[in-house]
């Protein structure tokens, strides 16, 4: 299959812009929210009762991470390439924040989150990591740093196993958040886990029913599972949301057209070149989905249409 992934998604909200976005309405109360937590003597999928016991269990629920596991390497080492590496090509303002911060001995987590952000932003991934790291050392409770880690393993660095336990442990602090679990389906799914994929999804969906990055993650990974009928249910609930969504009306084609429904997959085709016309017009000339239709009557003439 050679669909649409996600992560070719120029509108991709499902990466570190889409976490960007959704950061701005994360409140600060939220950030220390701990009034809830899962039970330590009770499996995750029966305490939360929405059918995930075969895939929960107490363990895996109950994964704390260390000083030592946030970070391989100490503190002072990090800081010094943090500020070689920033220094060699200096933003000013990181430069001399960077500098500030460091000599700053009361610098609380905020400050390193906020660097972390900074960093982040301008394209120093490794660097980000360090600050937001630093930040975890003095306040291993700070959600939003957990996911802005792992936001950065999976989406820059594709270090997929820290990615998922930064998720899970945001997980452990506040199970009810729908952006931790949408970030650890992502990740399951860079991962190949479709299944699993599939379950952080649901809960992102039952969380936040509005989502339409989850149900989009939702119908790509059903559709590497070649579940093509609940594929195209979730990619049309993802245009419900977001008509504009060509990814998942290009991703719905290829469903049909695997299936044989010539009409339908040339109807969703067609509004996929129409938003987007300088990548699906090349991309539907190549994709080996629409093989068995592509001698079609239908088929043949919107190739024409399109040149």
């Amino acid at each position: 299959m050679g669909a649409s992934k996600p992560e070719d998604r120029d509108t991709n909200l499902g990466k570190v812009a889409r976490f960007k976005e959704r950061l701005k309405k994360f409140q600060i109360s939220r950030i220390f929210d701990l009034e809830v937590k899962i039970p330590s003597s009770a499996k995750f999928g029966d305490w939360f009762n929405c059918g995930w016991e075969k895939m929960y269990n107490e363990d895996e629920f109950d994964l704390r991470i260390s000083g030592e596991d946030i970070a391989t390497t100490p503190l002072g080492l990090n800081i010094d390439r943090l500020i070689n590496s920033v220094s060699s090509n200096p933003p000013n303002y990181l430069q001399n924040n960077l500098h500030n911060l460091t000599s700053d001995a009361s610098a609380d987590c905020f400050s390193w989150y906020h660097q972390g952000n900074r960093l982040e932003d301008a394209g120093y991934y490794d660097e980000a990591v360090s600050c937001y790291q630093q930040a975890l050392r003095l306040e291993p409770q700070l959600i939003c740093a957990w996911n802005r880690l792992g936001a950065i393993f999976c989406d820059y660095l594709q270090r997929y196993e820290d990615a998922l336990a930064c998720f899970n442990q945001a997980l452990r602090l506040n199970y009810l958040d729908d952006l931790t679990w949408y970030n650890r389906g992502n990740v399951l799914e860079m991962m190949e886990c479709y299944e699993d994929a599939i379950a952080s999804y649901d809960l992102a969906i039952k969380l936040n029913p509005d989502d339409e990055g989850s149900w989009y993650g939702r119908g790509w990974s059903l559709y590497c599972l070649g579940e093509l009928n609940d594929a195209i249910t979730s990619f049309q609930q993802a245009i419900s949301l977001k008509p504009s969504d060509d990814s998942a009306w290009y991703n719905q084609a290829c469903c049909y057209a695997l299936q044989g429904h010539v009409t339908q997959a040339v109807r969703c085709l067609r509004q996929a070149i129409q938003l987007s016309p300088n990548q699906y017009r090349h991309m539907a000339k190549t994709e080996a989905d629409f093989d068995e239709i592509r001698i079609a009557p239908e088929f043949c003439d919107l190739m024409g249409e399109i040149g």
